[in-house]
């Protein structure tokens, strides 16, 4: 409760007080009960007020109360507000391609409170509830709040009620987890490279009379090795049309020569291997046929224990008789055991071994696939596609990727450029300069790092001339030989047989339609 006294101009008395006794003379009447308002407004410069009556009322969540008008006491209770909660926390950030993005940042915090408007008041005294004489009043401070006045004996006090800040909004809420990362530098869950097919740098058909022939142990469709009992068991060919649901390539296998087994083998380089030495795998994928004849599919993870990247390609030692499995040659071994799968049939199946235990002293490992048929028959079809090994005890969906990245995962162990004219006729290799009568220099960049060091193959050195930039002389029959080569760049050097002048500029180009060059750092 607050008291207030006032001058009368003889003598202080309390708000709501009797009145004095009347001077002698007549009789005085009593006086009246005083009643105390307040007049509100608000203002920015506390300079002009209105009168206005009230009884409760709230500005900007300051909450004044007073009791009945007539009565002797006033009370304002001001109670001081929170500031605005701080805004949510921004969204954590995006994590890096490959393995799930990491959790978000934490949210920032909240925008601070938002601050406390300025109110004043201006308060009279009046005996009469009329009129209104000069009150006086000390400064005093309620709740922080400060309540200043003027000159005690004018007729108006501005209560002043200074702006204040509200309090520190709460921290925002934490970010969303960030996204999964699309799968830049980390490593992609299939440990195959070209699991569909679809990269065919050195062709999309092999038989006995292409270069390379579909002999045993030969790198035909990229990364996958051709495994059979001798050579010309199976014609090979990159299979667009015959694919799985959804599918875009399969690897189709034409049998040749009757009765003889045949597979296909892929090694994965030793630093792609080391996700499994002493752990679990699981290996998965599709197959189809066309006639009765291939009737038993066999799968295998193999595992190296010798130098790493050293292997030996040809797996087998001896392929033995239906219904058991090949003899391997030394240093590799099967980390499962391998057992006739589910017959295949005309339509695609998928096929899982899951759960397969790599030993702790694996230093590549390699997936086999192949039938136990010695019985098959010439012109029959075996279809495969979509083949995954990956981390765990589950197979779990095939993950597809785009031909770009996966071109590129197949140019680290082979690239063969593309010649860029219709049939490879009159295209470029390169621009150098000769070292002599019989040899030229050119410097070429590989479009990825390169497993190894790789060598260098092509065509017939028929299909290839040397030409100076200034005719006439030219060399028809040239030969690429690799100088100072790296993994990443080498120099090539053409030979001829003469006709060069040494210190021209000379450039070399393609002159058959079979041309090509290539660059071999396979396993």
């Amino acid at each position: 409760m607050t008291i207030l006294n006032v001058w009368d101009g003889t003598q202080w008395v309390e708000i709501g007080a009797q009145g004095f006794q009347g001077d002698q003379g007549n009789q005085g009447t009593s006086g009246e009960d005083s009643a105390f308002y307040l007049t509100a407004k608000h203002s920015d410069n506390s300079a002009s007020f209105s009168g206005l009556s009230v009884f409760n009322f709230n500005v900007e969540g300051f909450y004044l109360t007073q009791n009945e008008p007539n009565t002797d006491e006033v009370m304002i209770n001001l109670r001081q507000i929170k500031g605005d909660q701080g805004t949510q926390g921004n969204q954590g950030f995006q994590g890096d391609q490959g393995d799930t993005g990491a959790k978000g940042d934490q949210g920032t915090q909240g925008n601070q409170g938002t601050t406390g408007e300025g109110f004043y008041l201006t308060a009279k005294h009046s005996d009469d509830s009329a009129s209104f004489s000069g009150l006086n009043l000390l400064t005093f401070n309620v709740d922080g709040f400060y309540l200043t006045q003027n000159d005690p004996n004018t007729d108006e006090v501005i209560i002043n009620l200074r702006q204040i800040k509200g309090d520190q909004g709460d921290q925002g809420f934490q970010g969303d987890q960030g996204a999964d990362g699309g799968g830049g530098g980390s490593a992609a869950k299939n440990a195959l490279i070209n699991g569909t097919f679809t990269v065919p740098q050195r062709g999309t058909a092999f038989d006995s009379t292409t270069t390379p022939a579909n002999n045993d142990d030969t790198y035909l469709l990229d990364r996958w090795l051709l495994l059979s009992d001798g050579d010309n068991i199976v014609d090979i060919s990159q299979e667009t049309s015959v694919t799985p649901v959804g599918g875009s390539g399969a690897i189709k296998l034409d049998v040749e020569t009757a009765n003889a087994k045949f597979g296909i083998l892929q090694v994965i380089e030793g630093i792609n291997s080391d996700r499994f030495v002493g752990q679990t795998c699981s290996l998965r994928f599709k197959a189809r046929i066309t006639g009765s004849s291939i009737g038993a599919i066999r799968a295998a993870v193999l595992e190296w224990t010798s130098t790493e990247d050293s292997v030996t390609s040809d797996v087998v030692s001896a392929w033995n008789g239906a219904g058991t499995n090949p003899t391997l040659v030394a240093n590799w071994a099967f980390s499962n055991t391998p057992a006739a799968l589910t017959a295949p049939t005309t339509s695609y199946q998928t096929y899982t071994i899951e759960n397969i235990s790599v030993g702790s002293s694996a230093t590549n490992v390699a997936v086999f696939i192949w039938i136990d048929d010695v019985t098959t028959t010439i012109g029959d079809f075996l279809y495969i596609s979509e083949v995954q090994l990956e981390e765990g005890d589950t197979a779990s969906d095939f993950e597809r990727t785009l031909f770009t990245p996966e071109l590129s995962r197949c140019q680290r162990y082979y690239w063969r450029p593309v010649f860029g004219h219709a049939g490879g006729v009159g295209f470029t290799l390169g621009v150098g300069v000769t070292s002599s009568t019989t040899a030229c220099e050119m410097f070429n960049q590989f479009p990825v790092r390169m497993r190894a060091t790789p060598s260098i193959g092509a065509s017939d050195a028929t299909h290839f001339q040397a030409l100076p930039v200034i005719p006439p002389t030219q060399a028809t029959t040239v030969k690429p030989i690799l100088v100072n080569p790296s993994d990443s760049m080498t120099a090539i050097r053409y030979t001829v047989a003469s006709g060069l002048v040494t210190g021209e500029a000379i450039r070399v180009r393609t002159n058959n339609a079979s041309s090509f060059i290539d660059f071999d750092a396979e396993l």
